[in-house]
């Protein structure tokens, strides 16, 4: 009799087993948002795209608050956790956000956060134990960075109205920059060069270097009309903006 009832318990669990009953299997990956349907959302990843049901259950969250599908857009950056099953992916949790990158010049570096100065102004932007922070090309911390760092920022809302870094990629130095051009105004202790690309005004301090016909020269020796080689880097925004002048390379008549 005990011998009946083992076979008989063994041949229910191999049922359950059966083939065409499929165990689920949680999978986790990362992707960016490529279409927001009625049901689901298509994520484009490294291998494809990938197609998420949501349903009632699903966890939403959408740059750290609670969100709804509809407020899920092209282009958002997404972690998704889902549950594979016969009807496909069912999401459990997808945590997106929408990425702003910013680039500019580091203007301060605090104990969490930094001021990124770029064309559209200033910009605070905190960062936190999860920021990646990458300066010269190697990892690095908060502290590293320095004023006057050329930076590109991905950074993410922070649902208060301000930003927080995902990551920092920070270059040390000064970046010089090379114009040439034609003088067409002078005026006091600077000078517009026109470029292919536009005017420019580039401003003359007493360390800047001043060659004329391959002479050395000075400020007062440089002529409206006079072809022009400048090596700089750009200081100011906006309409303030111009080109400091480390050296000069003019020619003229």
């Amino acid at each position: 009799m005990w011998k009946m009832l083992m076979i008989m318990l063994a041949a229910l669990l191999a049922s359950a087993a059966a083939p065409g009953v499929a165990q689920a299997q949680t999978i986790r990956f990362g992707g960016v948002v490529e279409e927001v349907r009625h049901e689901s959302i298509v994520f484009h990843t490294d291998r494809g795209s990938v197609e998420v049901l949501v349903t009632h259950e699903t966890r939403l969250v959408r740059n750290g608050q609670p969100a709804r599908l509809a407020d899920f857009q092209r282009g958002d950056r997404a972690r998704v956790v889902a549950e594979q099953t016969n009807r496909g992916l069912i999401g459990i949790s997808i945590e997106a956000w929408n990425t702003i990158l910013l680039h500019g010049v580091i203007a301060r570096v605090g104990h969490d956060a930094i001021l990124l100065r770029t064309d559209r102004g200033d910009v605070l932007i905190g960062v936190t134990e999860r920021t990646v922070i990458i300066r010269d090309g190697r990892p690095a911390r908060l502290a590293d960075l320095q004023p006057g760092d050329r930076a590109g920022v991905e950074a993410i809302p922070d649902g208060h109205g301000g930003l927080i870094a995902r990551t920092i990629h920070a270059r040390s130095g000064v970046l010089l920059v090379r114009v040439s051009g034609v003088i067409t105004e002078i005026g006091r202790g600077s000078f517009i060069l026109h470029t292919d690309r536009g005017d420019v005004r580039v401003a003359v301090t007493e360390r800047t270097r001043i060659m004329r016909n391959g002479e050395p020269a000075r400020f007062e020796d440089l002529q409206v009309r006079d072809g022009a080689i400048v090596q700089g880097q750009w200081e100011g925004m906006g309409h303030d903006r111009r080109l400091v002048a480390h050296r000069i390379a003019a020619r003229g008549h």
